[in-house]
């Protein structure tokens, strides 16, 4: 799909789904009552290495949550041995439903996308995680995705 296209397609969708966002008080946030977290890195892998002090924070703030990292199979081994990070699931863009039963797999509290660029994969994974909360950058195209952005 031509790339000018995926972004009209997005703003539209962003538009349509933020008028049925649900807007969250992030003052009565309890960060303590968060279970479980998933991190979605699902790019190239400079990406992925730079994004590694983020679990370690995750980590040291909030011990007793289960942190999930999702990224590609290329990326994987450089995160597996990471005593920071508690699951690694693995992305195939040439198979995306593979991820779908991973995803369901587990009940997060947040996902955070980290993707500073608009990412259609990576807003799509977040939504698909369940997650009530949903965290990454502000951009028109993910409007409906994220409600901390």
């Amino acid at each position: 799909m031509n790339r000018h296209i995926k972004y009209k397609f997005w703003r539209l969708m962003g538009n349509i789904f933020s008028r049925r966002q649900t807007n969250y008080d992030l003052s009565e946030w309890n960060l303590n009552s968060l279970n479980s977290i998933l991190v979605l890195r699902p790019d190239r892998l400079g990406d992925v290495v730079l994004s590694i002090p983020v679990y370690e924070s995750i980590k040291r703030s909030l011990p007793q949550t289960k942190l999930t990292v999702l990224v590609r199979k290329g990326s994987a081994d450089v995160l597996r041995n990471n005593p920071f990070i508690d699951r690694v699931l693995i992305f195939n863009p040439r198979l995306p439903w593979k991820i779908f039963r991973d995803l369901k797999s587990e009940t997060f509290n947040l996902a955070i996308v980290l993707n500073q660029m608009f990412s259609a994969t990576a807003a799509t994974l977040s939504l698909l995680s369940g997650a009530p909360w949903r965290a990454g950058y502000a951009h028109p195209e993910n409007t409906g995705v994220f409600n901390i952005r």
